[in-house]
C-alpha cells in the first residue's frame, strides 16, 4: 500500500484537531500542508538523513514505507503546528516527538567509522592454551 501525500496532510491536520471525523480538507490548507510537507522532507537531508529531493503534489506518492504513514503525519503536525495557531502539548505533544525520532532514525545514515588496529590486538583477545 502506497503513502498518498494528501492523506499525510489530511491526518496532520486531523491530529492537530483542524478536521474532524466528517470534514473534508479545504483546497487552501491541503496546498499549504502540501508545501510544509514537501519543505519538511527536503529539509531531512540537513537533519543528517538521507532523502531525495520531492515535489509532490495531491495525488503523488510519498516515497516512504507504509508503515511510517502515521509517523509522517504526527512529524508534520509538529511541524505545521505554529503555522495553524495550534500547539501540541502532554500526550499528543510525547506522542508527536517519538514519531518524528523514529521517522529521522528511519532514514539517517550513520557514518562509518573505522576501529583502532590496537584495539584488535588487545590481551583480552588473545587466546590461552
Amino acid at each position: 500500500m502506497s503513502v498518498i501525500a494528501s492523506d499525510v496532510v489530511d491526518g496532520a491536520l486531523r491530529f492537530l484537531g483542524l478536521l474532524q471525523a466528517n470534514d473534508a480538507i479545504q483546497a487552501e490548507d491541503l496546498a499549504l500542508g502540501l508545501s510544509r510537507l514537501n519543505k519538511f522532507l527536503n529539509g531531512l537531508n540537513n537533519r543528517g538523513c538521507v532523502f531525495e529531493n520531492v515535489a509532490l503534489t495531491s495525488g503523488s506518492t510519498v516515497p516512504i514505507p507504509a508503515q511510517e504513514e502515521n509517523d509522517i503525519e504526527k512529524a508534520l503536525a509538529l511541524d505545521m503546528q505554529g503555522f495553524w495557531g495550534r500547539e501540541l502539548s502532554g500526550e499528543k505533544l510525547a506522542d508527536a516527538l517519538a514519531s518524528t525520532n523514529r521517522f529521522l532514525a528511519a532514514h539517517k545514515i550513520l557514518p562509518t567509522s573505522r576501529a583502532d588496529s590496537g584495539l584488535l590486538r588487545m590481551p583480552s583477545g588473545r587466546r590461552r592454551f
